[in-house]
């Protein structure tokens, strides 16, 4: 029984190969044009959300500025929002997330 626990564990810790910079790069304005054209024009065209990165695990990190950055409520909402047109238009974007 520990030979296939000790399998598993080796498997799991394989991580797959991490995306270039340049993949990166390309995934950050993918995302970036999602929010622009279908975020940003609920929130009357503002620039309340500003694409920090897409990290080397396909996670997209957004930052909120503005009323949205002082308010968790607004924000959460606007991050589930925006999780689910990212995830839609780029779904090699694993999830969203927020960061100050």
């Amino acid at each position: 029984m520990s030979s296939s626990s000790a399998s598993i564990n080796s498997s799991s810790s394989v991580r797959p190969p991490s995306l270039s910079l340049e993949e990166r790069e390309g995934l950050k304005r993918e995302v970036s044009a999602a929010i622009a054209e279908e975020v940003a024009p609920g929130l009357g065209g503002e620039e309340v959300v500003q694409v920090v990165q897409v990290d080397e695990d396909c996670v997209a990190q957004v930052r909120f500025s503005g009323v949205c950055a002082s308010c968790p409520a607004t924000a959460q909402a606007i991050l589930l929002g925006i999780e689910a047109v990212v995830r839609r238009r780029v779904p090699s974007v694993k999830f969203v997330e927020a960061v100050v």
